[in-house]
């Protein structure tokens, strides 16, 4: 289901700009920047 999730959000970013937020304070750990990694590994 994961990588269902992650194929559904490269179709809709789909070059576009996508904002992803975080309530976290450490950045470096924070799911939104996995997330951000995973999108940018197919670029």
């Amino acid at each position: 289901m994961p990588r269902e999730a992650l194929s559904r959000l490269r179709v809709l970013e789909a070059g576009k700009p996508v904002t992803l937020l975080t309530a976290t304070r450490d950045l470096d750990l924070s799911q939104a920047a996995v997330l951000a990694g995973l999108l940018r590994e197919e670029k």
